[in-house]
């Protein structure tokens, strides 16, 4: 199967992943629901302005998330696949881009419709550079979209 198929099929299947952000010299992970544009170019989610994943996006634009499959195995560590994309993340101003966003993260996530219209959520976009997708824990696959 081609990794693009893949890479798409583990990042629709799956609805949470851990944002990686860094800042003030520190790592930190973060669970996050997520959706993805068609493109495969952008990956959307939510967080509060009150945040540390927040004001670490502001402090370090740079971010990597890990989505994997592990939910869907049967035990057997072999058949889990993961993705980890890196990109830059920018929290959305225009009203239309909102909206777009909040469309499809209610389409993936609607039980956090009332997360997403509160004032003090930020919808965060993040614009993709690649895509790592690893198979038999050491088969790994860049793709850029």
């Amino acid at each position: 199967m081609d990794v693009e198929v893949k890479v798409r099929q583990i990042m629709e299947e799956q609805l949470f992943g851990v944002l990686c952000t860094g800042g003030s010299g520190q790592p930190y992970g973060s669970l996050i629901g997520f959706a993805l544009e068609d493109s495969m170019k952008v990956v959307y989610f939510a967080t509060g302005r009150a945040t540390r994943k927040y004001s670490l996006i502001l402090e370090d634009r740079h971010v990597a998330m890990l989505i994997d499959s592990r939910s869907q195995s049967d035990g057997n560590m072999m058949s889990v696949e993961s993705v980890t994309l890196t990109g830059e993340a920018e929290e959305l101003e225009s009203a239309a881009d909102v909206q777009r966003a909040k469309a499809l993260l209610l389409e993936k996530l609607p039980q956090l419709g009332y997360f997403y219209s509160a004032p003090t959520t930020a919808i965060i976009r993040i614009n993709v550079a690649r895509y790592f997708h690893v198979e038999r824990f050491q088969e790994v696959t860049e793709w850029r979209p």
